[in-house]
Parts: structure tokens; C-alpha cells; sequence
């Protein structure tokens, strides 16, 4: 178990799908939270999801947003255009249990 270094509870690792406007401010203010540690992301190509991943500091990548629920996360941010929030969200409710629209 990793533990937050401020507050001893358990760090909550978080993946985040779309990189376009949103998911880099999810990115951000999750960033400003001692338990949450942003672990993976997700994007429409490998060559994209690698670039962001770089800019952002987002240790892994993915162009699959089901490669991405198979990750070691916690909760996943779906950061997506919001017609595409209903089949992905019910995927990871499905896989994963914890999910939060942007």
C-alpha cells in the first residue's frame, strides 16, 4: 500500500481519459490533493497519448481507454467530449467501480 506523505491514509492512484481541454485541469488540480497521484492517462493514438504523457508527467500511457482500466488505478476521470462519457463510464463501473465525469 502506498501511503500519502502528509496524512498517512492511502494514496489513491487516478487514471485520466482525454487529454484535450479538460483532462489537463483535472490533472492539475488533483495534483493539489496530498492522496492523489495521477498514474495514467488515456488518448485517441499512442502517439499523442505519448506526447501528453510527457508534457503533463504522467509516468504511463495508453490509446485504449480499456488498457487504460486495466492500469493499477483507483478511479478513473473521464475527461472525454460528453456523448462519449455514458459507454466509457459504464465500462469502468463495470471493470473498475469509481468514476468521475469532467
Amino acid at each position: 500500500m502506498v501511503q500519502g506523505i502528509k496524512t498517512g491514509m492511502k494514496t489513491i492512484k487516478v487514471g485520466v481519459a482525454g487529454l484535450g481541454f479538460i483532462g489537463p485541469a483535472h490533472i492539475e488540480a488533483l495534483r493539489r490533493l496530498p492522496c492523489i497521484e495521477v498514474v495514467a492517462i488515456s488518448e485517441t493514438s499512442e502517439e499523442l497519448a505519448k506526447s501528453k504523457a510527457e508534457q503533463l508527467g504522467v509516468p504511463e500511457f495508453c490509446d485504449n481507454f480499456n488498457d487504460l482500466l486495466r492500469k493499477d488505478i483507483d478511479c478513473v476521470h473521464i475527461c472525454t467530449p460528453n456523448f462519449l462519457h455514458y459507454e466509457m463510464a459504464k465500462s469502468a463501473l463495470l471493470g473498475r467501480g469509481t468514476v468521475k465525469t469532467g
